[in-house]
């Protein structure tokens, strides 16, 4: 059974194989269980389950229906059912019911990751003690696990794969009565990243210079936040006229420079030069992420023979 969901269990006994005499009575008995639950207040499983009315069968055989929602963690024995058949003769069981962890929730969204590290997070719900163990199944047979703390686990992924990704709860009861592990989570898939990277530092206007001057300005290539693959290329062009046309005459071109790689996957740079001559230029600037995707930013350049008064 799961903690928090409704139970539906069906009692069956027949006496087929001593001579089919019929059934005569099956009861449930809950009143001197025992319980070990994660809370330690250790109740009993009585009326926990309501007990449905005996159904005789066409073949002799008999059956009830326990239903019910168990609300709280933990394992309960001496639950014991009984069978008397028409003559008489009695089978007693004695039953051991385990109440597990309710499924955990995965938090965390894997879309555009693929090919990335990630920290999952897991969501136990209540009643789960510190220290339980989340396992995240992946793709390919791969497994990884987390610690709970206060209700959530983080799970270290180093290589997100193309995939679904499960998880299940592991909690240790006490008075060394072993574990109970939860049924596996709805299933999360990943994605790979498949946004572009943004190019941040160049006015949104554009640049605006007296010819001669020159240009220095710190320019940033960030992936998206989402899924970060970091920057593979961050590149800058030539200078081209307005119709496109390169420029090429020494003196008045643009570069990308000082361009390094940070440790938080981001690209910086600066775009450095001078332009003599005066008109309307384009600046070609451009970044491609470490899934490929690629972005590129035309920068308007203006070049004045006198500064504005």
């Amino acid at each position: 059974m799961t903690v928090g969901q409704r139970a539906n269990v069906r009692l069956s006994a027949s006496d087929v194989t001593t001579g089919n005499s019929g059934m005569k009575t099956l009861t449930y008995d809950a009143s001197k269980s025992t319980g070990t639950t994660l809370d330690k207040s250790n109740p009993t499983f009585n009326n926990v389950l309501a007990v449905g009315n005996a159904v005789r069968n066409n073949d002799g055989s008999m059956s009830r229906t326990l239903t019910g929602t168990p609300s709280k963690v933990g394992l309960y024995e001496n639950v014991k059912v009984t069978a008397t058949d028409a003559v008489g003769n009695t089978t007693e069981q004695t039953v051991t019911v385990a109440v597990k962890p309710a499924p955990p929730t995965i938090e965390t969204s894997l879309d555009n990751k693929v090919g990335q590290s990630a920290n999952v997070v897991v969501n136990v719900g209540t009643g789960i003690p510190d220290g339980s163990t989340v396992t995240l199944q992946g793709p390919n047979n791969t497994s990884y696990t987390g610690t709970v703390k206060s209700g959530k686990a983080t799970v270290d992924v180093p290589t997100v794969q193309s995939g679904s990704y499960i998880a299940k709860t592991t909690v240790t009861l006490p008075k060394s009565k072993g574990t109970l592990e939860s049924e596996f989570s709805a299933p999360v898939v990943s994605s790979p990243d498949a946004i572009v990277p943004v190019i941040k530092g160049i006015p949104a206007d554009g640049l605006t210079i007296v010819s001669g001057d020159s240009i220095d300005i710190p320019v940033t290539a960030s992936d998206n936040e989402t899924g970060n693959s970091g920057i593979k290329a961050f590149r800058g062009g030539s200078l081209y006229t307005k119709g496109l046309a390169e420029v090429s005459p020494a003196g008045q071109d643009l570069d990308l420079v000082n361009v390094k790689t940070n440790a938080d996957k981001t690209v910086t740079g600066y775009v450095r030069g001078s332009i003599n001559k005066v008109g309307e230029y384009k600046y070609l600037i451009s970044a491609i992420d470490g899934a490929g995707n690629p972005n590129a930013q035309t920068v308007p350049v203006k070049v004045l023979p006198t500064r504005p008064t």
